[in-house]
């Protein structure tokens, strides 16, 4: 009866302790080295994700976090601080901004203008 306690326990600091929200250290570096060579080498991230080295590296990093990382960056700085840590995420290719991330659909295309009001004097 003393083993289940103890399991129980146990197991209760274990999901107190993992899981925590935070910034995701490992799993979005890994994100973004994939993406700087994305940028660099289409074909060769491609064969990354066939093989799938990418994938693989992605679930480990989010283990990690998940397990290690977060939990660390949360109780030992976000909870005392009463705010999140973020995650500075690096350039692509060594680009600016706007080329790393590219075009965006909506700032290319936009909303339709809004149309003109009538005008009252017009019957």
């Amino acid at each position: 009866m003393h083993r289940i306690g103890l399991f129980f326990a146990t197991l209760s600091v274990v999901f107190l302790l993992s899981g925590c929200a935070g910034p995701f250290y490992a799993f979005r570096t890994v994100d973004d080295f994939a993406n700087d060579l994305y940028v660099k080498n289409p074909t060769l991230t491609q064969a990354f994700y066939v093989i799938p080295a990418i994938p693989l590296c992605m679930a480990v990093g989010f283990v990690v976090d998940f397990a290690a990382l977060n939990p660390w960056s949360f109780w030992t700085k976000d909870v005392w601080r009463g705010r999140g840590t973020p995650f500075r995420h690096q350039s692509a290719g060594g680009s600016s901004a706007r080329d790393a991330t590219g075009p965006s659909i909506a700032a290319e295309n936009g909303p339709p203008a809004p149309a003109a009001p009538a005008d009252p004097a017009t019957p």
